[in-house]
């Protein structure tokens, strides 16, 4: 790789061409045979329409065959440009270029086929200030004259000779593809534009290097790979086969003869494991470290020799993918063979050599090893979130670092992959995806110029892209964004990830829209429609972040003075009509970019219900109101979900409004979630609504009726079922969160019984819990003693067995849970319910009994039921017995029965308790002792009753056995204690296997005793963003004012291809070597320095002083 651009000190303008005067130019290019070397021309006549853009002037184009008139613009070898000096690039192939005078002010634009026409963009780009951006902003601007500085003396070589960028603006558009350098085979380049660089076959090969049809493993055994179980594979042939080998040469041998213009002839393993185990192969193997790249290479290699004779200039480039990425030890590659590398895995978050994620820091290992192995690396690289392509992906930065940083490694073809694709119809494109086309430029410059400034060249785009006022905005945006990748180091960024990415935190979303609606805002003013347009849509992917941040959180719902259901405090209703003013939807094609928004992966199957989903949050929902006597219910679809949201009576609020009363039917132990059920309204009347939902496995139907006294919640649950389902296991659940004034003096009765108040057989310091088995009773009341607000739950003809409460001392809500504990249906059959709720006020009948003492002192205490756990199997085919049981002995009214005894871990209980419990554990750190609260019944025989232990991330398992001693004498539940658990991790899994002593073992919840004098980590550190109004607008970037970016310097892992048993042995002798070297260098220093002081000022003045452009 060689760049040089230097302007000397005393250098001045020539003027090319002039505005409204003949030109004393003329443009020659070298005359061929009609048909031949057609770039030539081509190359010319981009420099004449460039010249015609700027001045309006057409220079004359002809070939060197003519007579030499006046001044010249030579364009490639002209017979003129080699007579006045000597040409620095003759070969075809490379993508290379020179622009300097000679001789009487003649302009040399020389290179390789591609690369002088890339000669021509490079210096209408540097002084011109043509931009090649997108397609719709190929930007051209006119002047009064065309000057180029006499000293220009520019010498580039395309840094990766393969540059594809596979993404939909630069793809699917081929003259904008060539004036972003694209050279590769599938993006249209003609011989008028230098012909493009391809491979012979695809990436996985060997299905059609030798084929199964012709060459069957029944016929031919010895063909190929023996499989670890002796079998013969049917996909890999085995590399130590002569027959193979010969079969393999023989079909690349017939298909680079039908076109031998390929750069590449790829070699690799299909698209699976399969590999040879023979004694040859595993002889080879040992041979080279233990690594199947090496009996892969050596086969490589061979080829490598047969194919050179006839085809000298193609790559043999091999696979370095599954079990031949790593690379192998004592051997190297021909100098014709390359490897492939495909990082899908890689964090995309940050450049690779900096991301703290072990696979990304593996994979840059393996590329500097392999440095050492081939001559030639390509790398084809993912650096958008293609599931989620219109939402923030924090990564602008990884794409021009990473290029950087390859280059320096023998890595010379790159293909980026960014969202592309086209959609049938109507026919349209996919666009818009998160600064793809930022990222598209950038990767256009990085792979040609990588030692160029980065940061330059971002400016460049978003001065031009969006314009100098918006530009301000949208760069804080960027360095925002840089900043939270490099703050949350551990959390990567996955190109095939979720909407929103790790390292994202709610205030950086909402400070990213902030940003975006500020340029937006400045676009608005001082932007060109086409800067205004191109605004719009890059805020998108910031708006609709906000959007589904917030439908992921719990809103207070409210109805509007439209009567329509709203989300009180949230953005997304304003975002969804921004979106769908932009994107309108999925056949929308716009008329800058002929696209539409790539809002989702898969457009044409998903994208409806997205668009659906922004309509009905724009619009809102209608509000369905039921009212009775001084009775009002409200509910309504989405984002109420056929939820009620508000039940008042006389116009007190009797429930929450974000909580809202609900049923669901848990298919899960944990009942203390939300389903959100898409509920669609079949009919309403002033008393009455009737909800239906109708997925394929099964219908579930919500009524809603009421009257001067009361709501009744009507419940029809049918099972389908499906192919895979088996039978539905469960557990139907009302949930309501009352608002009876607060949550710290609180009654309860079964039935008509006397109020009482709660036990709590364990305390805890912020949640506590308390429940019944209804023993029969048909209802049940809860009470507040200071407002005497109460509500009546009744359920004469449902199998209601129990009701269980959470009490949060930090909330006025009653969180009540009711409903049957367990269901087990079979496909067709059907469960119905029906619960009233009949508000009480003024409630006079409370006696006078204190609520019983909660605050745990000095200690924190955390219990929780066992209906928190979301990952407890219920029974299957005989093992994991664990079933949900109302229990009299238990306080919270539920408990888990856990059959004992079974084989295989049948009785098993295990669960994460922090990854369902998160606010208790955090991410990391804090200290825990668990306890177990069980009650072991129908004691029998010796030995352990359980076993009980905990498996952590990286580190060693713990479990330990019990005695009968600790089993208390009377039936009554007690604690099994756990060992403490220091830095907690919310992964650790916690497991009890209750043996045959326990004839029945009941688990009701978990207690962990805290340690707070260690520190929990909740969340990520905020950053604390500052919102600024007045961001200056930015000054248009000059490439000279921007320092060049430095690369990071690596230390490479011992690594040596030769011997992999004389590492140490190496380092050392070089160690010792670089200590010599370093003595020597010092003693010619301070010689040189001594002879230099004797010489005279008039001798150091020969060296010309230079200008250099900084890159």
């Amino acid at each position: 790789m060689f760049h040089l651009f230097v302007l000397f000190v005393s250098s001045r303008n020539i003027t090319i061409s002039k505005r409204g005067q003949t030109s004393k130019y003329t443009i020659y290019y070298p005359k061929t045979e009609r048909g031949q070397q057609p770039w030539w021309r081509t190359a010319a006549r981009e420099m004449q329409a460039g010249i015609k853009n700027i001045t309006g002037e057409v220079i004359p184009m002809i070939t060197d065959d003519n007579k030499l008139e006046g001044k010249g613009i030579f364009i490639g070898p002209t017979k003129y440009s080699k007579e006045m000096t000597t040409l620095r690039f003759t070969d075809l192939g490379l993508d290379a270029y020179e622009i300097r005078f000679v001789g009487d002010e003649h302009l040399i634009i020389n290179g390789g086929s591609r690369g002088t026409i890339y000669g021509v963009y490079e210096l209408l780009e540097q002084y011109a200030k043509f931009r090649f951006y997108t397609t719709w902003m190929e930007i051209y601007p006119s002047a009064e004259e065309f000057n180029v500085d006499s000293e220009i003396n520019i010498s580039d070589v395309a840094a990766f000779q393969l540059r594809q960028m596979w993404s939909t603006d630069t793809t699917l558009n081929f003259y904008h593809g060539i004036r972003k350098r694209s050279n590769a085979g599938d993006q249209g380049l003609g011989d008028d534009y230098g012909g493009f660089r391809w491979s012979t076959f695809g990436v996985h090969t060997f299905w059609a290097q030798m084929p199964i049809k012709e060459y069957p493993p029944e016929k031919y055994p010895n063909m190929w790979a023996v499989l670890p179980n002796g079998e013969r594979s049917r996909s890999a042939p085995c590399l130590s086969n002569q027959e193979a080998f010969d079969v393999i040469l023989a079909n690349i041998l017939k298909e680079v003869a039908k076109d031998n213009t390929s750069s590449f002839i790829e070699v690799g393993h299909n698209d699976d494991f399969d590999h040879c185990h023979c004694d040859d192969c595993n002889a080879k193997k040992a041979k080279y470290g233990d690594r199947f790249s090496g009996v892969m290479l050596d086969f490589v290699n061979r080829l490598a020799d047969q194919i050179k004779p006839k085809y000298p200039n193609h790559i043999i480039k091999m696979l370095a993918y599954y079990m031949t990425e790593d690379p192998p030890f004592n051997i190297v590659g021909r100098d014709n063979v390359g490897i492939k590398l495909c990082p899908l895995g890689n964090d995309i978050g940050r450049p690779v050599n900096e991301s703290k994620d072990p696979y990304t820091m593996k994979f840059t290992e393996k590329l500097v090893n392999w440095s050492k192995v081939v001559k030639h690396i390509q790398i084809y690289e993912y650096y958008t979130n293609f599931n989620y392509p219109m939402h923030i992906t924090p990564n602008h930065l990884m794409i021009g670092k990473n290029l950087q940083y390859y280059a320096q490694f023998h890595v010379d073809g790159f293909i980026g992959e960014d969202t592309m694709g086209w959609l049938k119809n109507p026919t349209r494109i996919i666009q818009h995806t998160h600064m793809t086309y930022l990222r598209q430029y950038i990767e256009s410059k990085m792979l040609f110029y990588p030692e160029r400034s980065l940061r330059y060249y971002e400016d460049d785009f978003l001065y031009g892209f969006y314009g100098a006022a918006a530009a301000a905005y949208v760069r804080r945006y960027l360095d925002a964004s840089t900043e939270l990748v490099y703050f949350r180091p551990d959390a990567m960024v996955n190109c095939l990830g979720g909407p929103i990415s790790r390292p994202q935190s709610d205030n950086f979303n909402y400070y990213a829209r902030y940003l975006w609606s500020e340029a937006v805002k400045a676009a608005m003013t001082t932007g060109t429609e086409k800067q205004i347009f191109n605004t719009l849509m890059g805020e998108i992917p910031a708006m609709n972040t906000v959007y589904t941040m917030e439908k992921g959180k719990s809103w207070p719902l409210i109805v509007d003075s439209k009567g329509r259901v709203r989300c009180k405090g949230a953005q997304f209703e304003e975002i969804a009509t921004k979106i769908l003013d932009r994107c309108h939807n999925i056949s929308y094609v716009d008329p800058y970019t002929k696209g539409t928004c790539a809002i989702i992966r898969f457009l044409d199957t998903e994208g409806p219900a997205v668009y659906a989903d922004y309509k009905l949050y724009s619009e809102g929902v209608p509000a369905i109101i039921l009212k009775s006597g001084k009775l009002k219910a409200i509910s309504g679809e989405e984002p109420a979900y056929g939820k009620v949201f508000s039940f008042t009576k006389n116009g007190e609020e009797y429930i929450d409004n974000v909580e809202c009363l609900d049923f669901c039917m848990f298919r899960t132990f944990k009942i203390t979630g939300h389903i959100n059920y898409n509920m669609k309204l079949i009919k309403n009347t002033d008393t009455y609504a009737h909800f239906k939902y109708d997925p394929s496995d099964y219908t579930l139907e919500k009524t809603y009726t009421l009257n001067d006294d009361k709501l009744t919640i009507n419940v029809k649950y049918r099972y389908k079922g499906c192919n895979t389902c088996g039978d539905f296991k469960g557990r139907p659940t009302l949930s309501v969160p009352l608002d009876l004034g607060d949550s710290k003096d609180v009654f309860y009765k079964l039935g008509d019984g006397p109020w009482v108040r709660p036990k709590f057989d364990v305390v805890a310091t912020f949640v506590n819990h308390f429940g019944h088995n209804l023993n029969g009773e048909k209802s049940f009341s809860i009470c507040n003693g200071r407002t005497r607000k109460g509500m009546r739950f009744e359920f004469t003809q449902s199998n209601v067995n129990y009701f269980s409460c959470c009490l949060n001392k930090s909330s006025k809500f009653i969180k009540v849970y009711t409903g049957q504990s367990y269901l087990h249906m079979r496909v067709g059959e059907t469960y119905e319910t029906s619960i009233s709720l009949s508000p009480l006020e003024n409630v006079l009948d409370l006696p006078q009994i204190d609520m019983p003492n909660l605050d745990t002192g000095d200690k924190t205490i955390h219990y929780y039921p066992m209906y928190y756990i979301n990952d407890i199997a219920f029974p299957n085919g005989g093992v994991n017995q664990h079933i949900p049981v109302v229990d009299d002995l238990s306080f919270v009214g539920i408990s888990s029965y856990v059959k004992t005894g079974l084989p295989d871990k049948g009785s098993m209980l295990s669960m994460c308790v922090g990854r369902n419990i998160p606010w208790v554990y955090g991410m990391h750190g804090g200290c825990f002792t668990l306890r177990m609260r069980v009650r072991c019944s129908e004691r029998s025989g010796d030995g352990y009753p359980w076993w009980i232990g905990y498996t952590k991330p990286n580190v060693s398992d713990w479990y330990t056995g019990s005695s009968k001693s600790q089993i208390p004498a009377e039936d009554n539940y007690f604690f099994i204690d756990y060992k403490q658990e220091q830095d907690a991790h919310p992964l650790t899994g916690m497991w009890l296997q209750a043996t045959a002593i326990c004839g029945s073992m009941y688990v009701e919840g978990f207690y962990l005793d805290q340690d707070t004098s260690w520190p929990i980590t909740f969340n990520y550190p905020y950053i604390n963003y500052t919102h600024n109004d007045n961001l200056k607008p930015m000054k248009e970037p000059v490439m000279k004012e921007y320092t060049t970016d430095q690369r990071t310097k690596i230390t490479p892992i011992p690594y040596e291809p030769n011997n992999s048993h004389k590492v140490g042995l190496i380092i050392g002798l070089c160690i010792l070597a670089i200590t010599i070297i370093s003595g020597i260098v010092v003693g010619v220093y301070f010689i040189h320095k001594k002879r230099s002081e004797n010489k005279s000022d008039t001798e150091n003045d020969r060296t010309p002083t230079m200008k250099s452009i900084i890159v």
